[in-house]
């Protein structure tokens, strides 16, 4: 098994909402992106994109095995509030897959990690640059207030295998080849 170790986005896209600085999510370094939300029932929308798996990282004959797509956040308030910190995968070819949501109103940087891998049958070119985004989602429940919503980083992993390579088998006569008898041949190498 292969592992491209954890991917971070390169470029992000506001959808809804007012944020500042989504490109903090692009590394896990407590520099953190904003959200603010001070509307009941009402959700905002990052997409981060482009997340490097090219082929010398992702091969195109992979197998995908696992996929894993880690989430650092938190607010800073939990007073009255009912906060959501979500996360989704997006596929253009298939939509937008399980939404992956931590509600327990955390006030401290903290690391979710998902296994997304039932989200769908994954392909190697599900992850290649404008094929894949990861939309994340902070969400009031029925509450106004703030809750300061806070991403460090999100960033995906995929754990995969390459078809061993092919062996090719060589053979070298033995005897006869001149072509008027039974030719004889055993396995050797290339360079014998």
């Amino acid at each position: 098994m292969a592992d491209t170790g954890y991917r971070f986005a390169t470029s992000s896209v506001v959808s809804t909402g007012t944020w500042t600085t989504t490109q903090s999510m692009f590394a896990t370094d407590g520099v953190e992106a904003t959200c603010t939300i001070s509307t009941k029932n009402t959700s905002s929308v990052a997409r981060l994109l482009n997340f490097g798996f090219t082929t010398s990282v992702l091969p195109t004959n992979a197998t995908i095995s696992q996929v894993f797509m880690r989430s650092v956040w938190r607010v800073t308030t939990n007073a009255s509030v009912i906060a959501n910190l979500g996360a989704a995968v997006l596929v253009t070819s298939v939509g937008l897959l399980s939404s992956h949501i931590n509600v327990a109103e955390v006030t401290t940087l903290t690391t979710d990690t998902y296994d997304i891998t039932a989200d769908r049958a994954w392909v190697q070119s599900d992850f290649r640059n404008g094929t894949l985004e990861v939309r994340v989602t902070p969400f009031n429940g029925n509450d106004a207030s703030d809750p300061f919503y806070r991403f460090d980083s999100v960033s995906l992993d995929v754990i995969y295998t390459v078809p061993a390579a092919q062996a090719r088998q060589f053979f070298r006569a033995t005897q006869n080849l001149d072509g008027l008898g039974s030719d004889a041949f055993v396995p050797g190498n290339q360079l014998e």
